[in-house]
């Protein structure tokens, strides 16, 4: 016996139903952003968000000089002018300089600055925007002029959750965009699965919408330091199934690769391009830093101290600041720290590869203490959801539940991704939307579990996507047949 799904056949979009999906969608999200609470917020309580960002003052600077991509200096002998790089505060991490392009542009042609309401409204914005074009997508990948209203219309209400809000808002509110980050690259790999799904598909309309898109990508995945990991963990995940899935031609496979790569590439000649605008116009000669602030692997380090551990690690962000302390734990676990790695800039070495070091080691150490610690973290996520308080606050019986809830839960996402490759499940969107889960989970489980809440960003669109596909009888009920022998 073999399980299939029936599915309900495709016929291309018409003009008239493109143009209704995207008129629909497009007045619906006007009207649900302009009564968002982005929009509606108080001065006071918007004062009361997380801190301002520093292309704030970047934005002022640019104003004033007309120059973008600077920040007021501090006090360094090897720095002669009143400004410096915005990125010697912070490559590619948190507060990425690469965000600041968009603020820094606004700044000297408009009266816009990144205020704490204004990047408020550019998360609401954002989000907004990322659910439009997720939806269309899979309007288009359905050909179903219904898919696109009906998801957009559920899809944008979920802005008027309080929870939904506490994502967008964060504690501070670039954070916001780890939530809509997922969302945008699930466009993408949907995108990609229509592509490969025929092969005979004519690409001279899709490559250059994907470079366009892809250009765009890379400026979502520099907005805040964890959405370039969560965005890359789905490719990871994703364009593997994806192509087991529907073997694209060659053509096809390095076409869309190819205009992908030249996108990102294009991104960072843009900003290589303005930054040596900056730096000519003001006789900048300062050189970029060799060290950066939050690295990856020092927040999969620092995620070892969420729970008891064996080094006696704790998620403090003095265990990356204070060259103490770091050398304390590397003596501890064996590492050696060379020369180079004791640059100090902060007050801390800023080493990538020292903390992947520090990590492994202690992985390899101490590997069940590590695995037991991480499906406490993601039994701490799922009890999130659940709305059963804090996990280190509960009992001993009630912990072990969760874990095991935690363990099965992966193990149904590893049989649903067989699935969807051998029973060839048309419920692309679904996988998609199950590794941004993942992304944001792992992220979460690696770091400190109170991230893992931005998965269930992912987890509401499953639900809507699931619903839509069934209510409107795209996805049918299963049924059973006989393989022909």
């Amino acid at each position: 016996m073999n399980y299939r799904f029936a599915v309900a056949a495709k016929t291309p979009l018409t003009l008239s139903q493109f143009l209704f999906i995207v008129g629909f969608n497009s007045i619906l999200l006007g009207i649900v952003l302009i009564s968002s609470k982005a929009f509606t917020i108080s001065e006071t309580e918007a004062a009361s968000l997380g801190h301002a960002q520093p292309f704030w003052e970047s934005a002022e600077i640019a104003a004033q000089t007309g120059v973008p991509l600077l920040i007021r200096s501090h006090i360094r002998p090897d720095n002669p002018h009143s400004y410096e790089r915005i990125e010697q505060f912070s490559t590619n991490t948190d507060y990425d300089h690469l965000d600041g392009i968009a603020w820094n542009i606004l700044a000297i042609s408009t009266s816009i600055r990144p205020t704490k309401k204004t990047i408020l409204q550019r998360n609401y914005l954002f989000y907004l925007l990322s659910v439009w074009l997720y939806s269309f997508a899979l309007a288009w990948r359905h050909r179903s002029w219904i898919v696109g209203p009906s998801t957009f219309t559920a899809c944008s209400f979920l802005i008027f959750l309080p929870q939904v809000q506490t994502l967008l808002r964060a504690d501070y509110v670039v954070q916001g965009m780890v939530a809509v980050a997922p969302i945008f690259m699930s466009v993408y790999l949907l995108s990609t699965c229509e592509i490969f799904s025929n092969p005979h598909r004519n690409l001279r309309y899709w490559l250059p919408a994907i470079l366009i898109y892809s250009f765009f990508l890379r400026y979502i995945s520099v907005i805040h330091s964890a959405n370039q990991s969560s965005m890359l963990i789905m490719s990871v995940v994703c364009l593997p199934l994806i192509y087991l899935r529907f073997r694209p031609q060659r053509r096809v496979l390095w076409g869309v690769l190819f205009f992908s790569i030249i996108g990102v590439l294009s991104f960072e000649v843009f900003v290589i391009g303005l930054r040596e605008y900056r730096d000519q116009v003001m006789h900048f000669t300062h050189p970029q830093p060799e060290h950066t602030d939050h690295t990856t692997f020092s927040i999969i380090y620092l995620g070892i101290g969420s729970f008891e551990n064996s080094i006696g690690l704790t998620p403090s962000d003095d265990y990356m600041w204070h060259q103490s302390l770091i050398e304390q734990k590397a003596e501890e676990l064996g590492v050696t720290i060379t020369p180079e790695e004791r640059a100090i800039i902060g007050g801390a070495p800023k080493a990538e590869f020292l903390y992947f070091r520090l990590w492994t080691a202690y992985v390899k150490q101490h590997p069940f203490e590590y695995l037991k610690n991480r499906i406490q973290a993601n039994a701490w996520i799922i009890a999130r959801f659940a709305l059963r308080g804090v996990y280190p606050q509960m009992s001993g019986a009630e912990q072990a539940a969760w874990c095991a809830i935690a363990v099965l839960s992966w193990a149904i996402i590893g049989w649903i991704m067989w699935a969807f490759l051998y029973y060839r499940l048309p419920i692309e969107s679904v996988i998609i939307l199950i590794s941004g889960y993942m992304s944001m989970a792992l992220m979460g489980i690696l770091h400190h579990p109170v991230r893992g809440v931005f998965s269930g960003m992912p987890v509401l669109l499953i639900v809507i996507t699931g619903a839509v596909l069934l209510i409107l009888g795209i996805l049918r009920r299963p049924y059973f047949h006989k393989l022909d022998l």
